[in-house]
């Protein structure tokens, strides 16, 4: 008998090494506040991750809008390395939001290297105008619904090698850092890189764009990879360029 609870114990211990631990999203705001590391790795993230309600929150600024009052603008600071590997999150992860009925909007900027590896966001991501100011990793995640990085600022080249995104994935106007990596991402819905601009190296190899691919006044300075790249729906290259040249001539020329 102790035989064979034995060897039930070593047949269940990989499954019991490999299942997802069910972590609170307000357990991690916590662990920030206390500027501690956040490191899990296989974990299930219940409730909405908001990282724009810290308790470093501070009033950046605020500017006249076409609104009664002035527009104020709250910043959050994650000061914590934030590391994911393998995570599920099951509500909105938030680095930004404008509050419905508030001439407010609240960000989070992150200090320290911030890695999502091969996780899946099952809602909404939101990283507008977020600033990165040490490495940044979402490779082989999976954004479920809509995910924005409009306006946000990298100091170091992010990497989104192999991402899927099944929704809307928003890069309008910003500015990459050289070596960015989109490589073998897909993009099944819209993918705006409208007006937004490449440093040296941006890597596209082998991505997949299965609707509207919007390029339209993107700038690449020095030629971009583009070895195995498919377009599955419409594009619009309209005004974007390669070296201050037509980019549509250089895609036709590399394809």
């Amino acid at each position: 008998m102790k035989k064979s609870a034995n060897f039930f114990l070593l047949f269940l211990f990989p499954v019991l090494a490999f299942a997802q631990n069910r972590i609170d999203a307000q357990d991690i705001i916590r662990q920030i506040d206390q500027g501690k590391t956040v490191n899990y790795q296989n974990a299930e993230v219940v409730g909405d991750l908001d990282l724009t309600q810290l308790q470093n929150k501070r009033l950046k600024k605020a500017v006249s809008s076409i609104w009664p009052g002035s527009q104020r603008n709250y910043v959050s600071t994650v000061e914590s390395p934030l590391q994911f590997t393998n995570c599920t999150f099951r509500g909105d992860v938030l680095a930004y939001y404008a509050k419905e009925g508030e001439n407010a909007t609240y960000q989070a900027d992150f200090e320290q290297a911030v890695q999502f590896v091969n996780c899946t966001f099952e809602r909404a991501s939101a990283f507008k105008y977020s600033r990165f100011e040490k490495e940044i990793s979402f490779r082989g995640s999976r954004f479920g619904e809509d995910a924005s990085f409009k306006y946000a600022e990298f100091s170091t080249s992010p990497d989104f090698g192999g991402a899927k995104f099944t929704n809307g994935a928003d890069f309008k106007y910003v500015k990459f850092p050289r070596g960015v990596d989109f490589s073998g991402a897909t993009f099944e819905r819209e993918a705006v890189f409208k007006y937004t601009k490449f440093s040296s190296g941006a890597n596209f190899e082998r991505a997949t764009f299965a609707s509207f691919a919007d390029f339209k006044y993107t700038e690449f300075s020095g030629p971009p990879q583009l070895s195995g790249i498919t377009f599955k729906g419409s594009e619009d290259f309209k005004y974007a360029k390669v070296d201050g040249r037509s980019f549509s001539t250089y895609l036709l020329k590399n394809r």
